[in-house]
């Protein structure tokens, strides 16, 4: 196993999420980090999806809620 693993986390400068390997003292990225934002939402919304499930999660003292729903197709009104 490698003492600096892989990890995946937001920036808080930019709202990007990017994958690489960290400082596990620290928990700063080490050398190269690859923005994969595009990917990981994917992965998420694909992984809710498959398992019909929403994730609860809170944030400073406020609740948020991921689900995945089907589009419906606009309408012209």
């Amino acid at each position: 196993m490698s003492k600096n693993p892989i990890k995946v986390m937001s920036s808080m400068l930019t709202g990007r999420i990017y994958a690489g390997r960290v400082n596990p003292k620290n928990q700063m990225f080490i050398g190269e980090k690859d923005d994969v934002t595009d990917t990981a939402i994917s992965a998420v919304a694909q992984h809710l999806l498959m398992e019909e499930i929403c994730l609860q999660f809170e944030v400073k003292g406020k609740t948020y809620r991921l689900e995945v729903v089907e589009a419906q197709e606009p309408t012209n009104d």
